[in-house]
């Protein structure tokens, strides 16, 4: 996954924008978004704390490893919000391997035709040799 690609399956989950991830908004629940946004990347996206920071609206690194330990604190104290984090970036990568594997299956079946019409037209290209020998 891509770090705007775990950003938005966040964000949709946590009933928030981007935008307001994004911003300056403290409103409880973005700025919990934005928190969770920081932890996800940091294990997901392997991000280091500017990286994040620039990606989500020009942060300091501080800002953001305070974001993420208090993300972790809560998550300690509250097992289930942990596992729900993860559900919401393993739901998007499950979706995206079975977008794969239908992709995988499409090719498969193109290569397939393909190689039927190249050894149709071996076969033609030999029955001409042999009528012209």
């Amino acid at each position: 996954m891509t770090p705007g690609e775990i950003i938005a399956a966040l964000c949709a989950a946590r009933g928030v924008t981007v935008k307001q991830v994004k911003s300056s908004n403290r409103h409880a629940q973005v700025t919990l978004a934005r928190h969770e946004c920081f932890g996800l990347l940091r294990c997901y996206a392997k991000m280091s704390n500017s990286e994040i920071g620039n990606a989500l609206g020009a942060r300091d690194a501080s800002t953001v490893t305070h974001g993420i330990q208090r993300v972790q604190r809560f998550a300690d104290a509250h097992p289930a919000f942990a596992l729900e984090m993860d559900r919401i970036v393993g739901v998007t990568i499950l979706e995206e391997s079975v977008s794969l594997v239908d992709d995988l299956r499409a090719l498969h079946k193109e290569f397939l035709e393909l190689r039927r019409k190249a050894l149709e037209l071996a076969v033609r290209i030999r029955g001409s040799a042999r009528e012209a020998a």
